[in-house]
């Protein structure tokens, strides 16, 4: 029918009334305009049916559709018995005749079979289940090109087409909703340091909820998608721009605890700073440091550098003074090895001129310019310039001519500041 084509089984009466235990099996096929009929005498015996693929095949009992070159049946066998099993066949022509009566129940036709068929039921619901046997079908009048490799697998299934959106949704909260961000019990001091594991149980209801949203908005908006898709995978601003916090929600399992679907692995520590450091000076240098027994910090292998040194993997700034600072390491690792330091310190790479404040200069000195004594921790009050004036290179100590020798006396050394991870941590029975 339409250029397809159609299987179709009749029962029909047997040409004249016949004592049942001398009915013949009868059984005709006949093929017009890309149809099969077949014509299956009521009460009639059914064995030719039950002789598998081959069997059927060599009798032409089967419709095969040519794909390409290679002829495939649209339904495959469902029972596969040895080569006319007298037993089987005289159960089914059993329940077969029984047709005849329409006083018998339905499960008295099965159960003369079934009881001799372990699995029957399974069996049948596998090969007639509509995707497979659609799919066959489909196959059978779609010609599939080669280079599409297995993308024709999935012919039917829906499209998952969804924009993919790289924006942080970390930082959308953090400036709709900055009392979700950290724990409420949680007190920090100005210039106050924290540090917090990430809570990926919370990470990963929350994208699932934005992506329904935005699933949502999308189909509102008909854009062509089928509601599955992942449009937003990132939580954090991670430093790689390609990773993801969770990604194909569509294919996480059925069951399994929730912290666990993320892409991004497990929870990492976070350090949270409170103060305008962060804000001055954006590229201050966070990061977690092995320290040894002498308390100094080791030095990083470069074959292996995660053993002594973990790096930051992102930020997020909670307004007003608050940074959050995303390291390379979790809660385990570092109750494991008490001597990991958090380091807070200056790049190298972005140096500073200036002088102290009078109450901070300690008056050390060191070997400046050319060799002469210089002091670096030179203070406004040595200089004489007052609050709010402009500062007279002439009046630097040891200053000369030279515009070099000046910039070396107000170099500022970096400052790197180091925390004893074990003094952040609390005990895990308190």
């Amino acid at each position: 029918e339409g250029g397809r084509p159609v299987l179709r089984l009749r029962v029909a009466e047997p040409a004249a009334p016949q004592r049942r235990d001398e009915r013949r099996i009868g059984y005709a096929t006949r093929r017009r305009a890309g149809t099969v009929e077949t014509t299956i005498p009521r009460g009639g015996g059914m064995d030719i049916l039950l002789r598998g693929r081959e069997g059927a095949q060599e009798h032409g009992d089967i419709p095969v559709f040519d794909v390409g070159g290679d002829r495939r049946p649209l339904f495959d066998a469902v029972l596969a018995l040895p080569e006319r099993d007298p037993t089987m066949v005289r159960r089914v022509e059993l329940a077969f005749s029984r047709l005849d009566l329409p006083t018998v129940a339905p499960t008295a036709l099965l159960r003369d079979v079934a009881d001799g068929l372990p699995g029957l039921a399974e069996q049948v619901r596998a090969a007639i289940h509509p995707p497979r046997v659609i799919g066959r079908r489909l196959r059978a009048q779609i010609d599939v090109p080669g280079w599409l490799g297995g993308a024709g697998r999935a012919m039917l299934d829906p499209i998952k087409a969804a924009p993919e959106l790289r924006a942080p949704l970390a930082d959308l909260l953090a400036a709709f909703a900055p009392d979700q961000m950290l724990p409420r019990e949680l007190t920090l001091p100005p210039d106050g340091v924290a540090a917090l594991e990430a809570n990926n149980r919370f990470i990963a209801a929350f994208m699932v909820g934005a992506n329904h949203e935005m699933n949502r908005e999308l189909l509102w908006r008909t854009y062509p998608t089928d509601g599955r898709g992942t449009s937003l995978g990132r939580f954090w601003n991670w430093r790689d721009p390609a990773q993801l916090d969770c990604s194909a929600i569509h294919a996480w399992p059925a069951q399994g605890p929730l912290a666990e679907r993320l892409s991004s692995g497990e929870a990492r520590i976070a350090l949270v700073l409170r103060g305008n450091l962060l804000r001055r000076y954006p590229g201050t240098q966070v990061m977690a440091w092995m320290a040894g027994e002498d308390g100094k910090l080791q030095q990083v292998n470069p074959a292996q550098p995660r053993d002594t040194l973990r790096q930051t993997l992102f930020r997020l700034r909670i307004e007003p003074d608050i940074t959050v600072v995303g390291l390379d390491i979790g809660e385990d690792e570092l109750r494991a090895e008490p001597h990991w330091r958090f380091v807070v310190q200056e790049p190298a790479t972005e140096p500073r001129f200036g002088l102290d404040a009078p109450e901070m200069s300690r008056g050390g000195r060191r070997r400046g310019f050319r060799g002469r004594t210089a002091v670096n921790d030179l203070n406004w009050a040595q200089t004489g310039t007052e609050p709010g004036a402009h500062l007279d290179p002439a009046r630097v100590p040891g200053a000369g001519q030279a515009a070099a020798e000046l910039a070396e006396l107000l170099l500022q050394r970096p400052v790197r500041v180091l925390i004893p991870s074990a003094t952040l941590l609390h005990s895990k029975q308190g």
